[in-house]
């Protein structure tokens, strides 16, 4: 029995394909471009959504890997200056805190992300704030040891109170980007 799994067994392991693990720890920064799709809707008037804007994005993260497991946080801040609601009512920046976890499959990384955003809305001139969690999914994959293309759907729940009228409001803001990264 010990010959056959000597001669047999063991070259045959040889044969059997393995998955080169990569390397996803450490820092990394990028660029984002994508699309986005929002819905506000105040207390005190009707729904409006404003839709296919273009945005851009920056991001920087750190995370770490154990075996497959791939965990860490990012910080993006982004631009949706098409955004429009209504002439001269428009989304300004926003801001993105996100904790990420994923799992590797060698140069590939799906991820799911939650975390917490932060965007100005600005109607006329009066600007006022809204925020709320955030969740989504992405997929990133390494060209490079040291550079990644991936894309991520990132959908924004979040309310504030509407000064004009001491109401409050939801915007609901959904952004489809692809990114473009370096690790270090």
């Amino acid at each position: 029995m010990k010959y056959l799994a000597k001669t047999i067994v063991l070259p045959l392991l040889t044969l059997i394909p393995t998955s080169v693990l990569a390397d996803w720890n450490g820092a990394y920064a990028g660029a984002a471009v994508g699309n986005v799709d929002a819905e506000a809707d105040f207390e005190l008037s009707t729904q409006e959504s404003f839709s296919d804007s273009a945005t851009f994005s920056g991001f920087v993260g750190m995370q770490v890997q154990s075996g497959l497991l791939v965990y860490g946080g990012e910080l993006a801040i982004g631009n949706a200056e098409d955004a429009e609601i209504e002439s001269g009512e428009v989304l300004e920046p926003y801001t993105d805190i996100k904790g990420r976890v994923g799992y590797s499959f060698g140069e590939v990384l799906a991820y799911g992300v939650a975390g917490y955003s932060f965007v100005t809305y600005d109607e006329n001139g009066t600007e006022f704030d809204a925020s709320g969690f955030s969740f989504g999914a992405g997929v990133d994959y390494l060209i490079t040891d040291n550079m990644f293309v991936g894309a991520e759907y990132l959908a924004r729940r979040m309310d504030g109170d509407y000064p004009n009228d001491d109401a409050e409001f939801d915007l609901d803001v959904d952004t489809f980007s692809v990114r473009v990264g370096f690790n270090f």
